[in-house]
């Protein structure tokens, strides 16, 4: 999914890149968000208890889904949800087909908002920041957002199934970076995961690893 990108905001915020301890001030225009962890709650874990009667059939779920490498590859594009499916299937018991099904079906609607995600993009956007989404995701990803408060604010959203290529692929934000007009260097990058944090260091971005506190990202935008 694309969201075509609005025509520049006026405003911006006095913000920090932090790379080898050190920090220097950079204007930033566009506030670029991962999803799992930063937007929603990413938890496969707790997805694969709900869809089971059990904690060792839990186990058996997870593994088949969300730890294998069929799901790396569904979030490049390179595996389409019939085959993940179908792999998963042939990793667990018959038994637990129905719930599989289940789980890959509801998982979306399992994930939480991050607190505190709806003020900071309230916040940005009313500041005139322009919002963009990059993930590692794959096709269901749009089920998880579209019912947000939030999800209308964004001006642009990049997801690695349509590229075929995820982070911290550094063509990934420079493709972002492309599509969307946007100078790398007048752009914050927030996500949960460091080598993704590096990903877009690397591409010219500044970037915040986020572990769950949206106050330095609130003090890097200057909307104190």
């Amino acid at each position: 999914m694309r969201i075509i990108a609005a025509a520049p905001a006026a405003g911006k915020g006095e913000g920090m890149r932090i790379l080898n301890g050190q920090a220097s001030g950079r204007d930033i225009s566009n506030l670029v968000l991962d999803m799992g962890n930063v937007l929603l709650g990413w938890t496969p874990r707790d997805f694969a208890l709900r869809a089971a009667d059990s904690a060792a059939d839990a186990d058996l779920l997870y593994c088949a889904l969300f730890d294998s490498p069929d799901w790396a590859l569904h979030d490049m594009g390179q595996v389409d949800e019939d085959t993940l499916l179908r792999r998963a299937q042939e990793r667990l018991p018959a038994r637990l087909h129905r719930q599989l099904e289940y789980l890959i079906d509801s998982w979306p609607a399992w994930m939480p908002p991050v607190p505190g995600t709806d003020e900071i993009t309230r916040r940005a956007k009313q500041a005139g920041y322009r919002l963009y989404l990059l993930s590692n995701a794959g096709v269901r990803f749009p089920g998880a957002l579209r019912d947000q408060p939030f999800y209308p604010r964004f001006d642009g959203m990049m997801v690695s199934y349509h590229e075929r290529i995820a982070k911290p692929d550094v063509r990934l934000y420079r493709r972002l970076c492309e599509r969307y007009c946007l100078d790398p260097g007048e752009c914050l990058f927030v996500d949960d995961v460091e080598v993704n944090i590096q990903g877009a260091m690397a591409a010219g971005m500044q970037a915040h690893h986020f572990t769950g506190d949206w106050q330095p990202v609130v003090v890097k935008l200057g909307l104190q």
